[in-house]
């Protein structure tokens, strides 16, 4: 106990000794994004006011359609408005060692955003107007064009500014933003359900669950847990496994009316079907409630049926 007390009062001075040189570069205008106080630099900085992330996600809606995206934003991090128009050229040559960074991080895997599929509002060179504190560099594109499987992302650094007397800020110098397409079922939820093969035929409750896009109307199970696309199967009391990522249910809808239209497998060879034999119940999404339930089986085996009702908790990171 006294050890575990101990470790507990180191990592509190090491924590209290990052808070100190943490205050100390913002009071020295070197991090940060609420640098006001009197006599600091005038630092240019790449991020979300007041938000100590590196990096952000957005997501397009997955239909054919050309939109402009916010992307990046830039901010002058001193006491006044920017005194003068300020040019901030934005540089992403270092895009490939930042996505693996970032990646490295995460655990992610993101691909670089094709040149093909976007095109940027403007140019690289983005102007924080006289009077204000920030600017956004947005991009045109057409999500319908995505590899909805797919993630892609930008790095971004800055590369110079055109006025002297402002500093290109140590620790929000760099940003990275991802995008991905996503389509109205798409998100993360709570799965609940049970398996008939005999067993195995313990329930399943509150497992964190993705349902991934991977078309206009289609989501994919992506089990947070396993960290890979697949379904949990109870064991026991309390207990759940999987057969592996090769059984790895994908629900197609009908738009129109939100039906399961069919569900197939994502994952391998062996076949999965909509499921409407017995103990079945009608496959469907709630939109008022976005509330999934679907019932499918493997192997066309009246015996291999899974039983799901996905509860949505929240958009998919």
């Amino acid at each position: 106990m006294n050890k575990f007390i101990n470790v507990l009062l180191a990592a509190g001075f090491v924590m209290s000794l990052g808070s100190c040189l943490k205050d100390k570069k913002y009071n020295d205008g070197l991090i940060g994004n609420d640098i006001d106080g009197a006599g600091v630099p005038k630092v240019i900085e790449l991020g979300i006011i007041n938000n100590a992330a590196h990096n952000r996600s957005v997501a397009v809606d997955f239909k054919d359609a050309i939109v402009e995206v916010p992307f990046l934003t830039v901010r002058l991090a001193a006491r006044e408005v920017a005194s003068e128009d300020i040019t901030v050229t934005i540089d992403t040559s270092f895009t490939a060692a930042l996505l693996l960074g970032y990646d490295t991080t995460n655990k992610k895997t993101t691909a670089r955003l094709p040149t093909s599929l976007f095109s940027y509002v403007g140019s690289l060179k983005v102007v924080i107007l006289k009077g204000t504190r920030e600017t956004v560099l947005k991009i045109k594109t057409n999500a319908f064009n995505y590899d909805p499987s797919t993630t892609y992302g930008l790095g971004f650094k800055i590369g110079s500014v055109d006025k002297p007397g402002y500093i290109i800020s140590e620790n929000f110098g760099t940003y990275v933003t991802t995008i991905g397409a996503k389509n109205k079922y798409d998100g993360e939820y709570s799965l609940d359900g049970y398996h008939n093969r005999p067993t195995f035929t313990f329930p399943y409750a509150d497992v964190p669950m993705n349902m991934v896009t991977t078309g206009a109307s289609s989501v994919a199970f992506f089990w947070i847990d396993a960290d890979d696309f697949g379904h949990p199967i109870g064991v026991g009391p309390g207990q759940i496994s999987w057969y592996g990522n090769t059984i790895a249910p994908e629900i197609t809808f009908d738009p129109v009316s939100n039906n399961v239209a069919s569900v197939k497998n994502n994952g391998g060879a062996t076949v999965i079907t909509l499921f409407t034999g017995p103990g079945s119940f009608p496959s469907r999404f709630d939109p008022a409630t976005k509330t999934i339930y679907v019932c499918w089986n493997y192997n066309n085996n009246p015996l291999r049926a899974f039983f799901d009702t996905l509860t949505y908790v929240k958009p998919r990171p």
